[in-house]
């Protein structure tokens, strides 16, 4: 199932980009796709950070974190309280919304240039 909307979300993304691009031009859509990878990246980097120092704060005082415990930092999310949970979680979904802009404007601004004339 997941697959399957993967697929679709990438056939989407190559359809509406070649749609923006014969409406409004290579130029202009491959500006707007390093626009929303900007504002991925501004609003994606301080969530992601504050997801970490979430995280940190309710995990290490239990010290149930290893070093070099942030390169995969998912696997400790069932080590989280229900209230820990909560307060952790907006953060991690926050920061994957901005990274998930930041491969969105990628891929337009990718697909205008490559359709370009």
């Amino acid at each position: 199932m997941l697959e399957t909307l993967a697929v679709l979300l990438v056939v989407a993304i190559v359809g509406g980009a070649s749609a923006a691009v014969v409406a409004f031009g290579w130029l202009t859509t491959a500006m707007a796709g390093i626009v929303c990878a900007f504002v991925g990246l501004i609003f994606g980097v301080p969530t992601g950070f504050y997801y970490h120092v979430q995280l940190h704060r309710c995990l290490a005082p239990r010290g149930a974190l290893p070093p070099r415990w942030w390169w995969s930092p998912v696997r400790f999310h069932a080590l989280l309280s229900e209230s820990e949970r909560r307060r952790v979680m907006r953060w991690f979904y926050a920061g994957g919304l901005g990274f998930g802009l930041v491969i969105l404007g990628g891929s337009i601004a990718l697909l205008s240039i490559m359709l370009a004339p």
